[in-house]
């Protein structure tokens, strides 16, 4: 899995729904994509995996969920 171009695919994604006025016309497909995003960073993180780039600034590091 590429954690960063997750990352990124799953910001636009939000950008566009908040640009909609956060409840807008997002399509079946578009919220189907955003929770699959979600679900595969989480379970990226959760077994390990690097965190994305862009997270990096706040520090954050990986490692299994406890």
């Amino acid at each position: 899995m590429d954690v960063n171009a997750a990352l990124t695919e799953l910001r636009e994604l939000t950008a566009a729904w908040e640009a909609a006025g956060s409840r807008g016309a997002w399509t079946v497909e578009q919220s189907d994509r955003a929770i699959e995003l979600a679900r595969d960073i989480d379970a990226w993180m959760s077994r390990g995996g690097f965190p994305p780039a862009a997270w990096a600034r706040f520090g954050a590091t990986a490692g299994p969920r406890r």
